[in-house]
């Protein structure tokens, strides 16, 4: 891989990171772990990307249905 794929791509799952880390602020418990878990897995490169997505997708969607549950 090019330097600057491999920037790009280092960027990126940075960037996919820091919705994991606003979901840390709402989980408790065993959840809490888990995703903790999963989030030094990706910054040891042990997850690929397409698996980074899913990871990320889900607690996406979380997060929304989280907020969307406070403000109603």
């Amino acid at each position: 891989m090019s330097p600057s794929k491999e920037i790009a791509l280092r960027k990126s799952t940075m960037m996919e990171i820091k919705v994991l880390h606003e979901a840390l602020e709402t989980l408790q418990g065993d959840e809490y772990e888990k995703l903790k878990k999963i989030i030094h897995e990706i910054m040891e490169g042990k997850m690929d990307q397409k698996a980074i997505f899913k990871v990320v997708e889900e607690y996406e969607t979380r997060l929304e249905l989280l907020r969307k549950h406070f403000v109603t």
